[in-house]
């Protein structure tokens, strides 16, 4: 995937100098803690959740904001956009794997398909030493379309995110893989911005305990976000930094 537009040691510096360390840097999944469950979080009117956004802003220059069109790059224009090498390019590609779900039981089965996918290539995967990374886009939208369709019970829900949970901790704990779900909530006072308090997380309060750490992302003006670590055991307060998306990237500010 793209990197950061910053070197990794001025993206270390400038993360330090706010007191969020490296957990906030979007572009670099490898600094995610390969033992936990992540979540990024929104407003609704706030970042766009498509999953180049989410994760690799330096792609949004392409518009490539939808499976079809992540596919469909080509590899050559991939590369003398990003700056890096046809052949790293190329494996980046072959590595990434995109399912296009339409509920939550074909959501389950391609992450349990993943955990077959871990055993099989496990060696190869160690001796490379690259943490598997996943991420699962508009979460709500997938668990909140079934409940409607099928007219589901807050129960049989429930049971849905319990399934999501139990394949995620196998994912993190056994696969040693990154989880990262991009989730949306709601505020009711729109003239607290930074009161995380007035915020309620989609998907309900038996959701909200299984991502042990949780990332909010709402837009300033125009470019810049600011990012703000919602939840995580390390910290007492919720430490923020402030970013700008652009043409060369995620830069810090």
């Amino acid at each position: 995937m793209a990197p950061c537009a910053l070197p990794l040691a001025e993206r270390e510096r400038c993360a330090r100098q706010r007191g969020i360390h490296e957990r906030v840097r979007l572009a670099d999944p490898l600094i995610f803690s390969i033992v936990r469950i992540q979540e990024m979080v929104k407003l609704s009117a706030s970042i766009h959740s498509s999953f180049s956004e989410m994760v690799t802003d330096d792609l949004r220059r392409r518009n490539v904001t939808t499976v079809v069109d992540f596919i469909a790059t080509d590899p050559v224009k991939l590369a003398t956009f990003t700056g890096l090498s046809h052949m790293t390019i190329e494996d980046a590609l072959q590595r990434t794997k995109v399912y296009h779900v339409r509920s939550s039981h074909q959501m389950i089965q391609a992450l349990r398909h993943l955990v077959s996918f871990y055993k099989t290539e496990r060696n190869s995967v160690l001796e490379r030493k690259r943490p598997l990374l996943v991420i699962i886009d508009s979460l709500p939208a997938v668990i909140f379309k079934v409940t409607r369709d099928t007219r589901h019970s807050d129960l049989e829900t429930t049971y849905e995110l319990d399934d999501l949970a139990e394949v995620c901790r196998f994912l993190t704990r056994e696969c040693q893989a990154v989880v990262i779900t991009v989730n949306s909530v709601t505020r009711w006072d729109s003239t607290k911005k930074d009161d995380l308090s007035i915020l309620t997380p989609a998907l309900g309060k038996h959701w909200a305990r299984i991502p042990v750490t949780r990332l909010l992302l709402t837009r300033e003006h125009g470019e810049t976000r600011r990012i703000f670590v919602w939840k995580d055991p390390r910290f007492e307060e919720n430490p923020s930094c402030v970013v700008s998306v652009g043409d060369a990237g995620i830069t810090m500010l």
